[in-house]
């Protein structure tokens, strides 16, 4: 055995091996060093979205909006990755209405050259569908402050005075109206108008046809007014079903007219049934469901018509419905 040691020991010496091999060593750890430092792993968050889901269907529920990716991959490269790059997919061409249910969530590069991995926490969302709906809402204009002492706004006109709203039926069902940013009023003796935004109260849940509506508030002097009480009647009643509202009466504010002498008769008080819908699927459940009413003022024999009519108290009425 000493003699084979004896050899190679000669030979090592006789060569220079030893600094060769150091070298080899050396130049090994620093190309692991460097190809080390060229990997990376980066962790960002992108939105969740949705394909294939049918028009009549919406998204209503689902357990996170976004989703934290962790991307590994060239430092180089993964340091520009955005959203332009990546987007986080759920099919939902086969969704139907009904309860939670869970999905996975597919990655689809975009625009993208570099090699990378992508791991999504959480990989699955659950998402509720619904039926979509869509409806004709009056707008409420909302305001703060008063006008000026001695006098009073007047019947406040809104253009358009109905939008259409779509969105989830749980949702949907249950506005009775849409109201707008408040309109200050800061103690004005004179009728002015403004453009005004309307209330998305519901977020994303519910779209709306327009963001802005036109507001006109009269400012009148009390003197010129007069108030009537009236019985509210229901018109346009869906066969089948009984309406029973919480309350029946109004008190309306009219501006006057000396020449005129104004009774129950020259006006009328009533809620239409057309605009508050009803989904037959909430009495498998409930024997009764509730809604508000807008209620309308409308002139039967008053000169100079609705103009005059500047307030309704209460607007709104809640509306008990049963079925027959």
């Amino acid at each position: 055995m000493k003699k084979y040691y004896d050899i190679i020991k000669k030979s090592i010496g006789e060569k220079n091996l030893i600094p060769k091999m150091v070298s080899l060593l050396l130049s090994i750890i620093l190309w692991l060093y460097a190809s080390k430092e060229k990997l990376s792993e980066i962790s960002t968050k992108f939105p969740v979205t949705f394909n294939g889901l049918e028009d009549n269907y919406v998204v209503s529920g689902i357990s996170t909006k976004v989703v934290t990716a962790k991307i590994r991959g060239n430092k180089d490269e993964i340091k520009s990755i955005n959203s332009r790059n990546i987007r986080l997919i759920v099919d939902l061409s086969s969704a139907e209405p009904g309860n939670y249910i869970t999905y996975p969530i597919e990655c689809q590069k975009i625009d993208f050259a570099g090699n990378y991995e992508i791991t999504l926490h959480p990989a699955n969302v659950e998402i509720l569908i619904e039926k979509k709906i869509t409806r004709k809402v009056k707008v409420i204009p909302e305001f703060k402050g008063t006008a000026k002492d001695g006098f009073m706004l007047g019947q406040i006109q809104v253009v358009p005075e109905y939008i259409k709203i779509d969105g989830p039926s749980s949702i949907i069902n249950n506005i009775g109206v849409i109201r707008t940013e408040n309109i200050v009023i800061d103690k004005k003796s004179e009728t002015f108008s403004r453009d005004i935004k309307i209330l998305k109260e519901y977020g994303d849940s519910v779209n709306y046809n327009i963001s802005r509506v036109n507001i006109t508030i009269p400012i009148i002097n009390y003197s010129e007014t007069e108030i009537i009480e009236l019985p509210i009647i229901m018109r346009n009643k869906k066969t089948g079903f009984n309406y029973l509202l919480i309350s029946d009466k109004v008190k309306i504010q009219i501006l006057k007219n000396n020449d005129e002498n104004i009774t129950e008769n020259s006006l009328s008080a009533y809620i239409d049934c057309d605009e508050i819908k009803i989904d037959n699927e909430e009495f498998a459940s409930k024997s009764k469901i509730t809604a508000k009413g807008f209620v309308h003022v409308t002139a039967n024999t008053l000169k100079n018509d609705k103009s005059r009519i500047l307030s309704s108290t209460p607007a709104t009425v809640e509306i008990v419905i049963t079925k027959e």
